[in-house]
């Protein structure tokens, strides 16, 4: 089910790929150690069976991590959590969210305008 393989130190990344076939796009969720602001979004990934790899970064060295993080990073407000489709980054949690269902067959996700 998950392949975790370790990066050179702090992030762990795991692939979720039971649902390969859906999505040709490539989805990558970093965020901490930690469930926080990113579990809605692991759920929604897994909700709409969206591929995606899951990098974890390790807390004890939350300073150099969030150095590391945003000095890295090819975005102009690198943060945690961030979503990268292809080349597309975007790193707040409500953004990331609404990608998921735009990049999903699950727009009913969105609701109707009544109108």
């Amino acid at each position: 089910m998950e392949k975790e393989e370790t990066k050179e130190q702090p992030p762990k990344e795991q692939h979720h790929t039971e649902h390969a076939e859906k999505s040709e796009k490539t989805f990558t969720l970093g965020y901490w150690d930690i469930r926080g602001l990113a579990q809605p979004l692991v759920c929604l990934l897994e909700f709409t069976k969206t591929p995606y790899t899951r990098i974890r970064y390790d807390g004890h060295d939350r300073a150099n991590v969030l150095n590391e993080v945003r000095n890295n990073l090819p975005m102009d407000f690198p943060n945690l959590p961030y979503l990268k489709v292809d080349d597309v980054m975007i790193s707040e949690s409500q953004a990331i969210a609404y990608a998921i269902v735009e990049h999903s067959c699950c727009s009913h996700l969105m609701g109707k305008d009544e109108t």
